[in-house]
């Protein structure tokens, strides 16, 4: 019998109301939702520097957006972000394995806001299969 390759179901952040009823998805865009959730989210630094934005899971999240406040050089800043999406999505969206060369870091206007566009598929290898979902792209803006 084949595995349901289904992501599950769930809400889908930020929340908003639909039918009367919290809007909820699966697959692609539950993916989108949770990356959105996990890199939008500010995390304690590993040298427990900063604390997280969640009260009741300091950790949980990416340190993409204390980034953004460093004095680093533009091209180091953007390495330092790649490797927060992969830390961030490797621990708290497991199956979601996102192409970390092909992190775009974009910068508003203003600089008040760090634009990342994660390309990204499904980890298709917990569940024996060697074939990969199609890419797909979520935009985050953090900051």
């Amino acid at each position: 019998m084949p595995k349901d390759r289904s992501t599950g179901e769930g809400l889908l952040f930020p929340l908003k109301r639909e039918h009367g009823d919290f809007a909820s998805g699966k697959d692609a865009p539950l993916m989108k939702s949770n990356i959105n959730n996990v890199l939008g989210v500010k995390a304690a630094t590993p040298d427990a520097r900063w604390l997280g934005e969640y009260p009741w899971q300091l950790d949980f999240g990416a340190w993409v957006d204390r980034l953004r406040h460093s004095n680093l050089d533009t091209a180091s800043r953007d390495d330092l972000s790649r490797i927060a999406v992969a830390d961030g999505l490797a621990k708290w969206e497991p199956r979601v394995r996102a192409d970390v060369s092909r992190v775009g870091v974009m910068r508003t206007d203003d600089g008040r806001a760090t634009l990342l566009n994660v390309k990204f598929s499904r980890n298709l290898e917990d569940e024996g299969a060697s074939a990969v979902d199609p890419a797909e792209t979520a935009e985050v803006k953090v900051g």
